[in-house]
């Protein structure tokens, strides 16, 4: 009796171990995104890692995230510069003109993939093309902005900001700024600010828009008075990025605004000496960080 016990104990464990499914087998798709990232960053080259962004739709997502492009290009110092756009009088639409690279089939092909003739945004009428960060661009119409990645062919439209009632009243929005969502650090498309330039009489501040939270607010401490005071003169160049800092040149003096984006101060540069308000430069960042990460390029007219 007790030997026929025991074979029906091991034929039961037998049936219970047959009947476990086999482990799913590893794919490309199945690889976490960190993982991902990682793989393409050992890639020796921009090309080899164009090539490999057409392997699947996550790794062509991961691609176009504004915190993979980050690190590429901390860990590679080659240029990843595709083109740029220019305006004119007579388009609606800024025009895309791409690089040289017909010694790179695989950019040419990113270049040709992706919606640089901006026909999703042809419906939209005239657009004014106000920043570019991160692979981002930052467009505005008469009624509203509009976020749009091109390699990605996502597109976000947001309201201006709203009038606002007393004691509020009376700003006046002189530029649009693009930058990363610090809570995920960018690591979407879909996750931006949008920082507006906001003056009254003397006083400039910040009201930011949050793709997190879908809404205008304004940054507390970010007013300031404007130096030097001027009655109605204060008016701003398009903005520049550099160094963690957007800078704005004043028109009327030798004078550069600017706002740290982490701590949302405002605080003022001259500019070097020889530099005036009609001088045409700009800011740009230097590699061993002298002078605070700050360059300024003066350009020389022949």
């Amino acid at each position: 009796m007790k030997a026929k016990k025991r074979k029906s104990t091991a034929s039961a464990a037998t049936t219970t171990t047959t009947q476990q499914p086999p482990p799913p087998p590893t794919t490309i798709v199945s690889l976490p995104d960190d993982i991902v990232a990682d793989i393409l960053l050992r890639l020796p080259s921009a090309a080899a890692i164009a090539r490999a962004f057409f392997a699947c739709r996550q790794w062509w997502r991961l691609a176009c995230s504004t915190a993979f492009l980050r690190s590429l290009r901390a860990v590679h110092t080659y240029p990843l510069l595709l083109g740029h756009f220019a305006t004119q009088a007579n388009s609606p639409l800024p025009i895309f003109h791409p690089a040289r690279l017909h010694s790179d089939s695989v950019l040419s092909a990113m270049v040709r993939r992706g919606d640089f003739l901006l026909t999703r945004l042809q419906d939209f009428g005239r657009c004014t093309l106000e920043d570019c960060n991160g692979g981002l661009l930052l467009f505005s119409t008469r009624t509203e902005l509009i976020i749009f990645h091109p390699m990605g062919h996502h597109l976000v439209p947001i309201q201006r900001p709203r009038r606002r009632s007393f004691p509020d009243r009376g700003y006046a929005a002189h530029t649009f700024c693009l930058l990363p969502d610090l809570t995920t650090g960018g690591s979407k498309a879909a996750c931006f600010r949008v920082i507006s330039l906001q003056q009254r009489g003397q006083v400039v501040r910040a009201e930011v828009f949050d793709s997190g939270t879908t809404s205008w607010s304004i940054h507390p401490g970010t007013g300031t008075a404007l130096k030097p005071a001027r009655s109605n003169g204060n008016q701003f160049f398009p903005a520049m990025h550099a160094a963690g800092r957007i800078y704005w040149k004043y028109r009327t003096e030798p004078i550069l605004l600017a706002l740290d984006t982490k701590a949302m101060r405002f605080h003022y540069l001259r500019a070097p000496p020889g530099v005036t308000s009609r001088s045409p430069y700009a800011v740009g960042e230097t590699d061993d960080g002298a002078y605070g990460g700050l360059l300024v390029i003066q350009y020389c007219c022949a």
